[in-house]
């Protein structure tokens, strides 16, 4: 009984054991062929020595974690990936180029690396190795549009000008209306001598895209014909406004940036976003470098002036007042006196304002900055002597100074020496012929006293300094109307071109619509008259002298009724607001009717 009664628990141990050993086997060979197909680094893969010196202490941390987590091959693909992008981006190319090529063994798919790789030959001048890495990029993945500009940009850098259009236009398949490969294919028909075709390229690019400033400063450079005079003003300006060239978005690229811990390149990241008035992206790159550098007195005063910006004046006080607690070993630049003054002055605290420039003349006894930061700081607390005095200190220095020439003659005429105003102000224009605020008030100045042909001058190069500024318009139209105004009795046909001119600068300027119908109906041309005084009207509804030319206009095509209105409601406004001669003139024609 025993022995047959064994048998069967034998075997079903047996069995079980069978059991779990096969599954042990198979959980085994499971693992292997897991760990099998772990990515491993190559035989030859052996990272180059650190040879930069004073690395962040965060930075040297997370290079040695990374480090020591690829010796023992754990998570190979993403530790790779981080320490390309972190070395990649904080200027350690030979470590990054490491990185890429490896993971372009491991990943022979993955377009990135090939791209990367691209992009740190590009920074050594190796045109052959970028090439030949952008074509890999290109044939693992022909979507990504970046990879075709900086194709077409390295084909027409190299001469290879059919490629360079080629690669262009694979771009524009993907953005059709991107600027910069339109800019491309507009550069090769200069180099080709397609000048015509160059014209009308142009024309599309400010057309398709209005922001791009690249498109409107060539335009107005091409647009050379006496009549396209304003169109190429008009672009000049709108090349000016739309601000500083900027890269083309470039995803990959632009997400290194995140990773990166050297101070010198965030301070070019934050002066790229800084000059392209990104200034909260500026301040990011800034604060970061503070946390790398708290004490680096440069990186203090370039915070200070980005909160300054940011009108955050408190903040810039202590960006910048943290600075100059750095010790006596660092002279504190011009620059952080006058914005540390200037955040102060935003606190309205002129006291502070004036202590802070104090001081900094103490550092920098001849700065012409200074001394006019002074002054400004004097004239605001009302003590216009010493505010003077400040001013003149700092044109001694610099005799032609436009800040300080323009503040010692503002400050003269509020205390009643014109001659001596108007010639410091004059004065301000020397060195800076375009300076706006001096051509402003010496324009408005000369139209106060009928100088027409000194307004003229001051007003003609502000417009085309500052064409898209919406006083300069009116000033210059105001001009144009004046002008017209003085001369049409004896010359109509000039006092027309003037007013014409004037509506092309400043179609709203009422006044040229009216001194333009009266004009017409001095000429006996009713139907144009009537449409300039219409647009009057529009624009002055409640002048009066708009409804006594159009009165005029109607009784010149014998249509008494509408004239009869137009009188009676020129007269009620004129009653209404004093204006007697107008009234009178208008009673007048009414009596005759």
């Amino acid at each position: 009984m025993s022995s047959s009664s064994s048998t069967p628990t034998s075997s079903r141990r047996t069995r079980w054991l069978t059991f779990a050993l096969s599954g042990a086997i198979a959980a085994g060979v499971g693992y292997w062929m897991h760990s099998a197909d772990q990515p491993k680094l190559g035989p030859s893969f052996q990272l180059p020595a650190i040879t930069a010196k004073d690395l962040p202490a965060d930075f040297q941390a997370q290079l040695t974690a990374l480090q020591q987590a690829l010796q023992s091959e754990k998570d190979v693909i993403s530790n790779l990936t981080k320490l390309g992008r972190l070395t990649h981006s904080s200027g350690l190319p030979e470590i990054a180029k490491t990185c890429w090529r490896q993971l372009e063994e491991l990943e022979t798919t993955n377009a990135m690396w090939p791209y990367y790789l691209a992009d740190l030959a590009r920074s050594r001048r190796d045109d052959h190795q970028e090439l030949s890495n952008l074509q890999r990029a290109i044939t693992l993945d022909s979507t990504y549009a970046p990879a075709h500009l900086h194709l077409g940009n390295l084909y027409l850098r190299i001469g290879e000008l059919d490629l360079a259009k080629a690669a262009y236009r694979s771009r524009l398949q993907l953005i059709p209306d991107d600027a910069h490969a339109r800019l491309g294919l507009i550069r090769i028909a200069r180099r080709e001598g397609r000048m015509a075709e160059r014209l009308v390229l142009l024309r599309e690019l400010v057309e398709v895209a209005p922001d791009f400033p690249s498109g409107h400063n060539l335009l107005a450079a091409e647009l050379s014909a006496p009549g396209e005079i304003e169109t190429a003003r008009q672009h000049r300006w709108l090349g000016h406004s739309a601000g500083r060239w900027t890269n083309a978005p470039d995803p990959w690229l632009e997400q290194l940036e995140e990773f990166c811990f050297d101070p010198g390149r965030l301070y070019v990241l934050a002066t790229r976003d800084f000059q392209l008035d990104r200034t909260a992206e500026a301040l990011k790159w800034i604060q970061r470098v503070s946390k790398l550098r708290p004490n680096d007195f440069a990186n203090l005063e370039f915070l200070g002036d980005l909160y300054l910006k940011l009108k955050q004046p408190s903040d810039a006080i202590a960006a910048m007042e943290r600075a100059l607690t750095l010790g006596d070993e660092i002279t504190p630049s011009i620059t952080i006196f006058i914005n540390l003054a200037e955040a102060h002055r935003q606190n309205n605290d002129l006291r502070a304002a004036l202590s802070i420039t104090n001081r900094g003349l103490k550092y920098h006894p001849n700065a012409v900055e200074l001394h006019n930061s002074q002054g400004v700081c004097f004239s605001a607390l009302g003590e216009k002597a010493r505010s003077i005095a400040s001013f003149k200190r700092a044109i001694e220095l610099q005799p032609f100074d436009a800040d300080a020439n323009f503040n010692l003659g503002y400050t003269l005429l509020e205390m009643d020496d014109e001659a001596g105003g108007i010639a410091a102000i004059r004065r301000s224009l020397t060195q800076q012929p375009t300076f706006g605020k001096a051509l402003t008030f010496l324009g408005q100045y000369e139209l106060s006293v009928g100088d027409m042909d000194e307004a003229g001058r001051l007003l003609e190069r502000l417009y085309d300094a500052y064409w898209g500024i919406p006083e300069a318009r009116r000033l210059w139209a105001e001009w144009h109307f004046k002008s017209g105004a003085l001369i049409a009795e004896q010359n109509e046909k000039e006092a027309e071109l003037l007013y014409r001119t004037g509506l092309t600068i400043d179609s709203d300027f009422a006044d040229l619509h009216m001194g333009l119908g009266a004009l017409l109906i001095a000429q006996n041309r009713i139907p144009e008259a009537i449409d300039a005084l219409s647009r009057f009207q529009s624009l002055q509804s409640d002048d009066p002298r708009g409804f006594l030319f159009m009165g005029q206009a109607f009784l010149a095509e014998g249509k008494k009724s509408e004239a009869r209105q137009q009188l009676q409601i020129g007269l009620e406004l004129a009653t209404v607001s004093g204006q007697s001669a107008t009234a009178e003139r208008c009673r007048t024609l009414l009596r005759e009717l």
